[in-house]
């Protein structure tokens, strides 16, 4: 029992022990299969993510190829794009050279009326020589600051380097106008219009100036891309857009597509020039609203193109009588005969140096004063010339002259050359033809015609000779190819070879009309467009007395004349009848009625001496000269002059008048009258020696040295004598400029000269005088110069550097910047040397001393003038903008403004904000502060104010500019905030001025010398005029003629004319009523002026009554 107890507890215990067993087996089971389960999920996790580290590996890596790939494909493309760029730019830069060399090609060779050989414009061409008129502005910016007081300079510029502002001396308020070559004209002013009579060069010119930019011959800083335009032809086409016009031109004429693009960035940085010839041609239309329409659409887009692209240099032509103004900061410049050593240049380049017929020719001029005042316009001289090569001698009269040229062209060259033409066309017939479309076209006011009108009025004409119509386009290539008068000027349209050729055909076509064609010739007497016409006519007339009556509104039958014809009663104000009647004299006409040429020659003289105004005696003595001052008659004047019972105005007038037009008789004449009359006055002594300079009399230069000597050994003693005495030396030094004085003495002047009063006047004119001498001597001799007078510092900001710079040219320009590099040119001197480096390099010399200029601009132990006006060298010449960004932030204002300007030059315009800030918070005048050896005045204004404005204009910014009007109008009207409002809103300023009630102000004398007259404002500155002459206290003269003469230069309308009248009374209108005392002043002078300019721009005549009639005559 216990056994079995025993065994079953054994067996219970083995039971429980086996059942403990097997449930820890089955919780280690359960363990082991937890255990195993996680291990399968953990590895079943570490597969997943290995999974994903290997997905995203193989992503990253897929995308880094692709990146580089991209990258590389980027690259690719960068490198395509870089190799199309320059593809494209290469073929460009090869279109453009392209273009440039066929142009060339096309104005080396001139055709005068076809002659038997093409010109070579290369060995032809004589230098026309141009002179600044009248300026824009009433005073020039770097010579008259005369009205700004002392004190109001001395704030000009904050000074942050400590030199004292400067005070300057007062100055004569005129400088005697510049005479230059074209290009020297065009790389001092930049934009300049170029006027002159019918044939005196303007278009042989300008294409000389193309032609030299498109070969880079002599051409030293003018660009390299030439833009001629004949403005006619762009009118034609019927574009908006002289861009636009040039691209279509230049693709189908030169081959030079896609050239717009190109031409925009030349322009942009001023290495294209825009070369416009012939803006009176425009003036061609039906109607005087079309022509007015036609003339002002070009002045708009050429004042267009000037705003946007202000680096650019620009050139336009235009006949005297057709100029009307309207092209804003163009200088205008007059083309001047040719002198007698130009003439016989000419005729030696014409015959060539072995043929015997130069001398002949040149013997036959010299031996007739009248032929040789024709020869001196150049279009007559090359008639000359082409008439005296056929004939071997010459006729007198132009219209002669004209007849005889188109003679032998039409009728003896052919036989000449033995060609046979069209046998039924004979020159006769050519002849009549001719006429026909000339008198077609005049009468329409077009220059150049469509093909197929010129072909229908050829259709129209032929079946009058018993030719068939259909024979118009053989006959029409042979007047143009085979003779030249008539020449293809475009694709589809025609024209006269020179306008001139039109006129004299249609002259010949009235002629032929017989009284009805001087009826019509009367009739259209006012209108520019017929003025040479009706002179020609007047020369070819077998009897000119009916045309001279008709101008003269006489009866046929002499009543109503007494002694002279002064006091016409249908002549207008400004005797424009009788003064065109006498021009008509000038050409020798024929006149059966003798007493009415001695009428007309008397009532000039009455004219010459009774009239107050300083303008009609000028142009009466103009007229007369040209009308007695050759010949036998010269006489006559010269005897005039000597006299001194007769009025010193009038005899300084008729020696001007001979200065002006007179020939190598006038010069000895007035040469012989001024050695023998050692008594003349003062006044009239300077005129006398300024008429032998302009007539560049070589034998007088003994008397000038002569007169220079008594003059040196007299002392003024006063200030008008003061005054006096050196505009008479500098009169002296410029005429022995112009007749090969000995440069020597004109410096030794200097010297003995050093410190007086008027010295900088003194300084200029030896400095223009030096410029002209053709002495090679002359760079070594300034030299010399400088160094026994210390330096290029004269005193009173005086300097010759710019003289030397002139005449040394490039290597003058390395020595005077060694100077100031090498410290050897310290203080003011190097201040003065700098700007006149800067004003050199703006022509474009100097780019090889770019480095040298960046040194000194970033170069903080120099003084802030010189550091400012290096950069301004280096506004010509980009470069990267690193190279002075840092200086924006310059503690020197000035330092940072100047490098602001510099990197807007370079076409980063980021920094204008400082130059904007420093005009509005006065921080910055309009010129640089100079003392110069204790006598203080103010130079270089040119270098701040021009140079701003070259790069704030083409941004036209009208935030700034409200800015600026408010700041004005807060700090009043002599502030350097209104002095900067008048560069960039003349309206806003004008406006400003009217505003504050204060219409006083725009006759300050310190608001003149920079005010503008924006065209809008005219109105509002002749109500300002009005103001002030019912103030008897108020003394505005000074501005009051500043005002009147801008508003002739962009006044246009008859209700200015209108406005303008009511200042003349009716005694000042009729010197009749006038006391034999009575002196006007010259605010007086310059009404009269103004009604005179702005009545022919407007197209109106100004009667005697005051009645304004428009000129309707087309």
């Amino acid at each position: 029992m216990f056994g079995a107890i025993t065994a079953a507890l054994i067996a219970g215990a083995g039971l429980l022990y086996q059942i403990r067993r097997t449930r820890a087996l089955e919780r280690d089971k359960a363990t082991w299969a937890a255990e195993l389960e996680a291990q399968k999920v953990q590895h079943q996790l570490d597969v997943d993510l290995e999974v994903k580290r290997r997905t995203w590996d193989h992503e990253v890596e897929t995308a880094e190829r692709e990146r580089r790939r991209a990258e590389a494909e980027a690259e690719r493309e960068r490198e395509r794009a870089a190799l199309l760029e320059a593809t494209l730019h290469r073929e460009v830069e090869l279109g453009a050279a392209e273009y440039c060399e066929k142009l060339a090609h096309e104005l080396s060779m001139l055709r005068i009326l076809d002659l038997s050989r093409p010109l070579d414009l290369k060995k032809l061409y004589v230098q026309v020589r141009v002179q600044e008129q009248e300026p824009l502005r009433y005073l020039y910016d770097d010579e008259l600051l005369t009205a700004i007081e002392l004190e109001d300079l001395a704030s000009a510029v904050v000074d942050q380097e400590g030199i004292e502002a400067p005070k300057k001396p007062p100055r004569p308020d005129r400088a005697s106008p510049a005479t230059l070559a074209p290009m020297e004209a065009l790389q001092r002013h930049q934009r300049i219009v170029v006027v002159g009579d019918p044939g005196a060069g303007k278009t042989t010119m300008v294409r000389h100036l193309a032609f030299g930019i498109a070969t880079r011959r002599g051409m030293p800083g003018l660009p390299d891309l030439p833009a001629y335009v004949e403005l006619n032809h762009f009118i034609g086409s019927g574009h908006t857009s002289l861009l636009d016009y040039l691209a279509e031109f230049w693709a189908d004429r030169y081959g030079f597509a896609g050239s717009r693009a190109h031409m925009e960035a030349k322009l942009t940085d001023g290495t294209a020039a825009l070369l416009l010839d012939g803006l009176d041609e425009v003036l061609g239309g039906g109607s005087t609203e079309e022509a007015t329409a036609a003339y002002n659409r070009v002045a708009n887009e050429v004042n267009r193109l000037a705003a946007r692209f202000p680096k650019a240099p620009m050139v336009v032509t235009c006949r005297r009588h057709g100029w009307r103004s309207g092209l804003v900061q163009f200088q205008v410049m007059e083309a001047l005969d040719f002198e007698w050593a130009q003439i016989k240049t000419f005729i030696a380049n014409w015959f060539g140096p072995k043929d015997v017929r130069s001398d002949g020719l040149v013997q036959a001029l010299s031996g007739n004063s009248r032929l040789q005042t024709l020869a001196a316009n150049p279009l007559l001289l090359s008639l000359i010339a082409i008439v005296y090569e056929r004939d071997l001698e010459l006729p007198e009269r132009r219209a002669a002259l004209y007849r005889r040229c188109v003679e032998v062209m039409l009728r003896e060259w052919d036989s000449h050359r033995q060609i046979s033409r069209y046998s039924r066309f004979t020159t006769d017939n050519k002849q009549d033809l001719l006429k026909q479309i000339a008198w077609h076209y005049h009468q329409l006011g077009q220059r150049y015609f469509a093909e197929d009108d010129l072909l229908a009025l050829i259709a129209q004409y032929l079946p009058t000779i018993d030719l068939p119509p259909g024979d118009n386009r053989a006959i029409l290539d042979e007047i143009a190819a085979q003779y030249g008068l008539l020449k293809a000027q475009a694709h589809g349209w025609y024209g006269f070879l020179h306008l001139t050729l039109q006129e004299h055909f249609t002259a010949t076509a009235l002629w032929e009309r017989g009284p009805e064609g001087i009826e019509v010739a009367t009739a259209r007497r006012y209108d520019p467009w017929w003025e040479e016409v009706v002179l020609l006519l007047a020369g070819s007339l077998p009897d000119a007395t009916p045309l001279l009556l008709g101008l003269l509104q006489l009866p046929a039958d002499g009543s109503g004349r007494e002694d002279d014809v002064l006091s016409l009663p249908d002549d207008d104000l400004f005797h424009t009848d009788l003064l065109m009647a006498a021009r008509c004299l000038t050409g020798s006409p024929r006149i059966a009625d003798t007493r009415l040429r001695q009428q007309i020659v008397r009532s000039l003289w009455r004219l010459l001496e009774e009239t107050p105004y300083e303008q009609d005696r000028e142009r009466a003595a103009q007229v007369l000269v040209g009308l007695l001052g050759s010949g036998r008659q010269l006489p006559e004047i010269i005897d005039y002059i000597a006299d001194d019972q007769h009025s010193e105005d009038v005899r300084i007038a008729l020696v001007d008048a001979l200065g002006a037009l007179g020939g190598r008789g006038a010069g000895e004449r007035l040469l012989g009258l001024f050695t023998l009359r050692s008594e003349l006055p003062g006044e009239v002594r300077e005129h006398f020696i300024r008429a032998l300079g302009k007539l560049r009399v070589g034998q007088a230069v003994p008397a000038l040295l002569q007169e220079l000597s008594k003059l040196q050994n007299s002392r003024p003693s006063s200030d008008m004598d003061a005054i006096a005495r050196t505009h008479l030396l500098a009169a002296i030094a410029e005429a022995l400029g112009a007749t090969g004085g000995p440069a020597d003495t004109l410096l030794l002047l200097l010297e003995q000269e050093a410190g007086s009063e008027w010295f900088g006047t003194l300084v200029r004119a030896v400095g223009d005088a030096l410029a002209q001498l053709d002495d090679p001597s002359v760079p070594d001799l300034l030299l010399r110069f400088a160094d026994r007078n210390g330096g290029w510092d004269l005193g009173g900001g005086s300097s010759l550097a710019g003289t030397y710079l002139n005449v040394a040219g490039e290597p003058g320009f390395r020595s005077l910047l060694d100077l100031v590099r090498a410290g050897d040119a310290t203080g003011w001197e190097a201040v003065l040397i700098m700007v006149s480096l800067a004003e050199f390099s703006t022509r474009g010399h100097g780019r090889a001393w770019r480095e040298d200029f960046l040194a000194l601009a970033v170069d903080d132990s120099r003084p802030w003038q010189i550091r400012w006006l290096a950069m301004h060298c280096l506004d010509h010449l980009p470069g990267s903008v690193d190279e002075l960004e840092f200086l924006t932030a310059h503690p020197s204002r000035n330092v940072a403004v100047s490098a602001a300007v510099t990197l807007a030059a370079w076409g980063a315009p980021g920094h204008l904000h400082l130059v904007q800030e420093a005009i509005v918070k006065h921080r910055l005048r309009p010129f640089i502060p100079l003392r110069s050896r204790d006598i203080r005045r103010s130079i270089g204004i040119a270098s701040v104010r021009g140079r701003l404005m070259q790069v704030l204009a083409p941004y036209n910014d009208v935030a700034f500019s409200r800015r600026l009007t408010r700041a004005a109008i807060r700090a009043g009207i002599d502030s350097s905030s209104m002095q900067w409002l008048w560069e960039i809103d003349p309206e806003a300023a004008f406006d400003n001025c009217l505003r504050r009630g204060n219409r006083f102000s725009l006759l300050s004398d310190k608001i003149y010398a920079v005010l503008k007259v924006p065209r809008s404002c005219v109105a509002d500155a002749l109500e300002t005029i009005r103001h002030v002459n019912a103030q008897p206290t108020v003394d505005g003269d000074i501005g009051t003629r500043s005002l009147l003469r801008m508003i002739s230069v962009v006044a246009d309308d008859a209700e200015t004319v209108a406005r303008l009248l009511a200042f003349v009374t009716t005694e000042i209108r009729d010197p009749r009523h006038l006391p034999p005392d009575y002196g006007l002043h010259t605010s007086q002078h310059a009404v009269r002026e103004a009604l005179y300019a702005v009545s022919r721009r407007a197209r109106v005549r100004v009667l005697k009554d005051g009645t304004v009639v428009p000129i309707t005559s087309r």
